[in-house]
């Protein structure tokens, strides 16, 4: 479920910035939409989706035994991604006009 919510979010992310460089309307509006759902998303969710932990397994401790300290770190660190690709193509845009 976890995956399929992701891989339409990012699909939508993708098109709408190549919408954004061929300056369609509202093109600007919908990436910002579609990013920062995918965004949240990644805040909330990112430590257990990477890490390949079930959602009901989250507070368990047995669990985060064999995960290591360099993929918590990357797992925290990763969901401002999406937002950093919406303000460097929306600072292009901004640029070309």
């Amino acid at each position: 479920m976890m995956k399929k919510f992701e891989l339409i979010f990012v699909t939508l992310g993708l098109v709408s910035i190549l919408l954004n460089l061929f300056l369609i309307p509202f093109a600007n509006l919908f990436m910002l939409l579609s990013l920062s759902i995918l965004s949240v998303f990644y805040l909330y969710f990112s430590f257990a989706f990477f890490n390949g932990i079930q959602l009901r397994n989250i507070f368990k401790k047995v669990v985060y035994a064999d995960v290591s300290a360099l993929r918590i770190v990357g797992a925290l660190y990763f969901p401002s991604t999406p937002l950093r690709v919406t303000s460097s193509v929306q600072a292009r845009s901004v640029t070309t006009l």
